[in-house]
């Protein structure tokens, strides 16, 4: 407690919820929370719900994306569709559904349509089916 010894003045204060975000689920629904409560900027792309994007980001045409964090210099591909979900910095995604996902940084993803946890420096290219 060297900060206590030099004078500096430490107060507590009273916790409402307490999320332990080693967990995909909790990381993602305190991601939800503090989306709610925060006045961060609105998106075009944001269909009403609150996201965040820290530029430069290059998002395609007609994507759906709600309840996010999309991270610096990322590109997403026309399409596609981000809900509750974190993407990391330095990212790619083309034809993408993502739901409830945990992307890291540096991450390149086609043709995926999951909920996923994928930490950083990772590639998958996956062709979906055409109905």
């Amino acid at each position: 407690m060297r900060t206590i010894s030099k004078g500096e003045r430490v107060i507590t204060a009273e916790v409402d919820d307490w999320y332990d975000c080693e967990k995909k689920e909790t990381l993602l629904e305190a991601n939800s929370i503090l989306l709610n409560r925060s006045n961060f900027p609105c998106s075009e792309y944001t269909e009403g719900k609150e996201i965040v994007i820290i530029q430069p980001v290059k998002i395609g045409k007609n994507c759906k994306i709600q309840h996010s964090i999309i991270g610096l210099n990322v590109v997403i591909g026309d399409n596609a569709i981000i809900r509750n979900s974190i993407v990391g910095f330095y990212s790619e995604l083309q034809n993408i559904i993502l739901d409830q996902s945990i992307m890291g940084n540096d991450i390149y993803l086609k043709g995926l349509s999951k909920s996923l946890n994928i930490g950083d420096n990772f590639g998958i290219i996956i062709e979906l089916e055409k109905n």
